[in-house]
């Protein structure tokens, strides 16, 4: 059990998770943004499933699964509470999606602690693409605005400057947030109904709490649109409004003075990643949600497709 746990400490702490996620801050606050939307996406979704593969695979040969299962939704229930707390108190754009991303780890590890591999995969693939969308649009609004401090009050008046970044930025923030009919939504349908059902043990209070998780996300991913479309813009900004603005790899992202939104390669993948969030979001309602929502031999509500 010991040698579990320090294995499992290692992966918590690639994974953010409260009370190893002390790196994760100003990591993500100071490195690029390229490198910061890697570690919220490709590192996380791969850990996520070394951890249910070791949950599964080995745990449960030695007997020892419901104990290890007790210290997952443990360290589970911390990362959702720490971090949506302290997300709520962030005015970095970057460190708000740094927290918030601690808490987004405790809904995939209660997907874990459920044994529903459907439903973390599918959680940990939306939370991915949306987490790397969030920290592609700092880069693609930093080519907008270079002298951007990194605060959300920077932000002010992105909605009429850029507004196709700024909308696919609304999508990514309410994917995380969890609002249907995104993909996001699907992960933690399935995550938090699996909490739901599980017995032997009950992780009924882990569903309540991640529920409540998911409202006091909308606090903080709220602010960030209600800077991004209804704040006025400073002094500052009005004068940075009627420069064109060219990225650092030489592409505009945009050229206020046109009157014309140029999209760069930044504000691309930003776009990009929201359509799939919404194209993969809607394909169970357009196709039928029958055809893709079912419940497996052991009685978990999975996704066809995953």
């Amino acid at each position: 059990m010991i040698a579990i746990a320090l294995v499992f400490a290692a992966f918590a702490f690639k994974l953010g998770a409260f009370p190893f996620h002390a790196w994760a801050p100003d990591a993500y606050e100071t490195a690029p943004a390229e490198a910061s939307a890697f570690l919220a996406s490709a590192v996380k979704v791969s850990v996520l499933v070394a951890v249910y593969t070791l949950l599964t695979s080995v745990i449960a040969q030695e007997g020892l699964l419901v104990q290890v299962q007790w210290l997952v939704a443990g360290i589970a229930a911390a990362s959702i509470v720490f971090g949506n707390l302290a997300a709520l108190a962030q005015r970095s754009y970057t460190r708000l999606l740094a927290y918030s991303g601690i808490a987004q780890v405790g809904y995939g590890l209660t997907a874990i602690v459920t044994g529903n591999g459907s439903a973390a995969l599918l959680f940990a693939s939306a939370y991915g693409c949306a987490a790397a969308g969030a920290f592609a649009a700092a880069r693609a609004y930093r080519a907008v605005e270079p002298d951007w401090d990194g605060s959300i009050a920077g932000m002010s008046g992105l909605g009429k400057r850029a507004p196709l970044l700024s909308a696919a930025l609304a999508v990514l923030l309410f994917s995380l947030t969890g609002i249907p009919p995104l993909l996001g939504f699907w992960g933690k349908f399935l995550v938090f109904l699996s909490a739901a059902a599980a017995k032997n043990p009950s992780w009924v209070w882990l569903a309540v709490l991640g529920l409540l998780g998911s409202v006091v996300s909308f606090g903080y991913y709220g602010y960030v649109l209600k800077t991004v479309y209804f704040d006025e813009l400073d002094s500052e900004g009005e004068r940075s409004a009627v420069e064109p603005a060219e990225a650092a790899d030489g592409d505009p992202e945009g050229d206020s003075s046109s009157g014309r939104e140029k999209i760069g390669p930044a504000t691309w993948v930003v776009i990009g990643l929201a359509g799939v969030l919404l194209i993969a979001g809607l394909t169970p309602l357009l196709a039928g949600l029958t055809r893709f929502v079912g419940i497996d031999p052991a009685g978990l509500f999975t996704l066809g497709f995953f």
